[in-house]
């Protein structure tokens, strides 16, 4: 379900992301092969080639703090701090999640504009 608390969090880890991210890395963002639940196709798989990568966990933990454990469904996670690294492939442990993983798998995200604001198409961030 997608909130107001969500979509502010979703605005800081994108604005941290613009922050943090190579121009490289947000440039590989295509809303055509956006696929939210798999691990090379997800924004931070798109952006690092693999969302379990140590680059994807290090922008993790520069832009955003875990949202979720469950990207269909809100549950709390179990560490409010950091993420911790991802196993990846066939471990497929990639919680917990950020707020942006979290939106981008919700019925009504709004994730054309999304990957349009991270790659500086635009600078209005319409959730």
């Amino acid at each position: 379900m997608i909130t107001e608390e969500l979509k502010a969090l979703v605005r800081e880890e994108a604005n941290n992301l613009k922050l943090h991210a190579t121009p490289e890395e947000l440039q590989n963002l295509d809303f055509e092969i956006l696929y939210p639940s798999k691990p090379g196709l997800c924004i931070y798989g798109q952006m690092t080639h693999d969302c379990a990568s140590p680059r994807a966990v290090e922008l993790l933990n520069l832009c955003a703090k875990p949202f979720s454990n469950d990207v269909q469904v809100f549950e709390t996670p179990y560490s409010d701090h950091l993420f911790p690294p991802r196993k990846g492939a066939f471990g497929l442990d990639f919680a917990p999640f950020s707020p942006i993983e979290f939106y981008i798998c919700q019925e009504g995200a709004k994730n054309t504009e999304l990957i349009a604001y991270l790659k500086g198409e635009t600078n209005n961030l319409e959730l």
